[in-house]
């Protein structure tokens, strides 16, 4: 029987008012079509709005009264038909719960760019030309089962890594480090060499994730723009009046730029005090919170993460630790908010510049003032609330920021102190920025909503939930019981608090996906995460096969395979680090991922890759360690560590040593340097031997363990090891 089909006839010719979107009775038929611009300012793009691309300010700008920059990039508009290739091939070629995390995110947003440079989305992963352009192919990637079924299930946590030519960034990555080193000797100090010159194949990170707001982006070239053109995070810095604070000599320019580069870098995860009335108090010269001791305690802190773009702030900054110390004298008798903020930033750098004893006396004498103070520590009741219930809004929110800043950076610390003491209750108050419109009741208690600036992102919410579960293991893990962690928990401890961990990890936006585009404190916020999962297991890793969890349905769920699989999340971290982020903008706080990476990585030296990813490692803390000195018994330390356990040569350890650790770096005696650094450094043999652990132990240990290498080896026994190079 003949088959009828509906005729097709030509469609009907429309007119012009049809074609302008209208009917012939002069109705709109649909909205008229949004004309394109060529790229959003940098606040648009932070805030999700739409931008107009008006030059030099876009209207939503001037609206808001705010700073409107357009960054250039470097490589120019991305036509969409990329895009849709790159959509279509990657859908076809990946892995089938890659194509289904794809089309997921593709469905949450209408920006194909921004998904396809999300993580899982592959473009992200893609690093300098040096990186891709090798001349042999790549080999594709190798996952574990476990390590597969943790990126499908948490790809926040855990993107899909794409493989990379870490050897070709290794060669390239020690080029630029030769050449700046030279420039450096050259000219005397790292002043002409602020921005590190940024090699051809360097990319520029671009559009800042929505929910922070990144440092200072890393220039092409030497500038000095920061100097000539400051741009301030908050408008009232420029209404700072010095003279009022402090006897140390600094203009209200330079003390405006030093305070507004540590509001935003730093202070997003630190957060020992509320910023915005912390800036009122300072520009209308008030003394609620803000104190001349807590000034000095910020400013010998900001001054020491300035000197990279003003050398000359170290001294500034020297005066600032003098003037606090003796404030100090006094502070230290009467308990006070401020007071408790100025300790935690004087601990936090004297740690960084190896002044062990009195960051062990700021530490602990801050942490006794919060204690009474009953910001955390305190049971969760009726009554611990009710010690708050008369504050005023203000008061209510300057004391919930201190107490969640201090109860956070206290429980990082703990996992560097063998004799830390945990928290036994995190504080009863709200965590700032969690509230952004709405009043709170907690035990009674009307709690004001308390939204954050700007320029502080939004890290620091979900922060201060991680530590909380950092704080639990610790508070089971630090024990001092002389029974070994995984002989006295049991296994379903760990499982248990590795699942909170990622149900945490389930609880953020996709913009808290991490990428090459991605500010460094984003980048460090995933760091703190997988640190955490490495302390996590790290006790159970003697006996590997012994435990198996049970919550996965992976045949290789051991502790080993998850601990291996956050090691190879900490290892891509570093490497969006070093190749997206000037060393200049990279934050001190990088000394704990990169102690965690140390102690990872000799922990797997049968991993093909592991001196490249070892030489990385060294690289950027020994371009951290011309600012902070602890980073020199850090690198010392943990070439002490590679000796000992046979990982490296003494002449492996020499070069290294000679080449990251030089003493042209400081104006102080090196056995000074060396002799600062109390907190633990082998965070395996801290569990048996808490003194040898330390850092300053092992950094003392080196020439007596290059001896022995010497000598136990005079015959030649390692001519057969591979030599320590990026080939």
């Amino acid at each position: 029987m003949e088959r009828r089909y509906v005729p097709i006839r030509p469609a009907a010719v429309a007119s012009p008012a049809e074609r302008q979107g209208q009917t012939p009775d002069g109705e709109q038929t649909s909205a008229p079509k949004r004309r394109r611009i060529g790229a959003a300012c940098e606040e648009c793009r932070s805030r999700k709005v739409a931008c107009d691309g008006s030059r030099p300010s876009c209207t939503p700008c001037v609206d808001r009264k705010v700073e409107c920059i357009y960054r250039l990039r470097k490589d120019g508009p991305r036509g969409p038909w990329l895009d849709h290739i790159e959509l279509i091939e990657r859908l076809s070629s990946a892995p089938e719960p890659d194509a289904l995390g794809l089309l997921r995110r593709l469905r949450e947003s209408t920006d194909l760019s921004a998904v396809l440079s999300s993580p899982g989305g592959g473009s992200q992963d893609k690093t300098r030309s040096a990186s891709l352009a090798a001349n042999r192919p790549l080999p594709p990637p190798t996952f574990a089962k476990l390590e597969s079924e943790l990126s499908s299930l948490h790809p926040i946590a855990y993107p899909r890594l794409n493989p990379i030519d870490i050897r070709a960034i290794c060669r390239e990555a020690q080029g630029e480090f030769e050449s700046r080193t030279e420039l450096m000797t050259a000219k005397g100090d790292t002043a002409s060499v602020n921005n590190s010159s940024r090699l051809s194949g360097f990319l520029v990170s671009e559009a800042p994730n929505a929910a922070f707001t990144s440092s200072r982006s890393p220039s092409l070239t030497p500038s000095m723009d920061h100097v000539r053109s400051p741009s301030l995070c908050d408008s009232r810095l420029h209404q700072l009046r010095m003279d009022y604070w402090t006897r140390v000599p600094i203009s209200d320019e330079l003390a405006a730029r030093v305070i507004s580069s540590y509001l935003v870098r730093e202070h997003p995860m630190l957060g020992f005090f509320d910023a915005d009335l912390f800036v009122t108090d300072l520009v209308e010269r008030r003394l609620r919170f803000c104190t001349p001791f807590l000034l000095s305690a910020l400013m010998y802190y900001a001054c020491h993460l300035y000197a990279a773009n003003d050398p000359g702030t170290v001294t500034i900054a020297n005066a600032f630790y003098a003037e606090a110390e003796m404030l100090w004298t006094s502070e230290r008798a009467s308990d006070s908010l401020a007071t408790v903020s100025g300790t935690q930033l004087l601990r936090t750098m004297a740690l960084l510049q190896s002044k062990d004893r009195q960051s062990v006396e700021f530490g602990r004498e801050g942490k006794l003032m919060a204690v009474r103070l009953k910001l955390f520590g305190a049971a969760h009741s009726a009554g611990t609330a009710s010690h708050f219930a008369k504050l005023s809004a203000e008061w209510k929110k300057a004391t919930a920021h201190t107490a969640w800043g201090v109860y956070n950076w206290l429980t990082l610390y703990g996992i560097f102190e063998s004799d830390y003491d945990a928290i036994p209750y995190t504080p009863i108050l709200p965590i700032p920025g969690e509230s952004i419109t709405d009043e709170v009741e907690r035990w009674g208690v009307i709690w004001p909503a308390h939204p954050l600036p700007s320029y502080a992102g939004y890290i620091f919410g979900p922060l201060c939930k991680l530590w909380t579960i950092v704080q639990e293991v610790a508070a089971v893990y630090i024990v001092k019981s002389g029974t070994l962690v995984a002989d006295r928990i049991p296994m379903s401890f760990a499982e248990s608090k590795y699942q909170k961990l990622l149900a945490w990890s389930d609880t953020l936006a996709s913009t808290y996906a991490y990428g090459r585009q991605s500010p460094a404190n984003l980048l460090l916020f995933h760091m703190f995460f997988h640190g955490a999962v490495l302390n996590v297991f790290r006790p159970f890793q003697r006996r590997p096969h012994d435990y198996k969890m049970e919550s996965f349905a992976s045949p290789d769920s051991f502790p080993t395979t998850a601990f291996v699989a956050s090691l190879n999340q900490l290892k891509r971290l570093l490497v969006l680090t070093h190749l997206h982020h000037s060393p200049d903008d990279r934050s001190p706080f990088l000394a704990s991922a990169l102690v965690q990476l140390f102690c990872g990585i000799l922990k797997n030296v049968n991993d093909a890759e592991w001196k490249e990813y070892f030489d990385l490692c060294m690289m950027v803390g020994s371009q951290l360690f011309k600012w902070y000195h602890v980073f020199g018994p850090i690198l010392q330390g943990t070439l002490a560590m590679g000796l000992r356990d046979g990982a490296l040569t003494s002449k492996e350890a020499l070069d290294l040593l000679r080449r990251y650790v030089s003493a042209d770096m400081h104006d102080e005696p090196m056995e000074v340097i060396m002799s600062g650094a109390a907190s633990t450094l082998d965070l395996d043999l801290v569990m048996t031997d808490p003194t040898d652990a330390m850092t300053e132990s092992l950094a003392r240990q080196f020439d007596e363990l290059v001896l022995f290498s010497e000598f136990a080896h005079v015959d030649g026994d390692h001519q057969g090891a591979r030599p320590h190079s990026n080939a």
